[in-house]
């Protein structure tokens, strides 16, 4: 139950983070 919930943010948090990620490549061309 709360393993699965901190898998379940922690997942969220590393898409958020690969999300930017992937934005800032596009966005900057630096």
């Amino acid at each position: 139950t709360m393993l699965k919930y901190k898998i379940a943010v922690f997942v969220q948090k590393a898409n958020d983070i690969e999300a930017k990620l992937n934005y800032n490549k596009i966005d900057g061309s630096d």
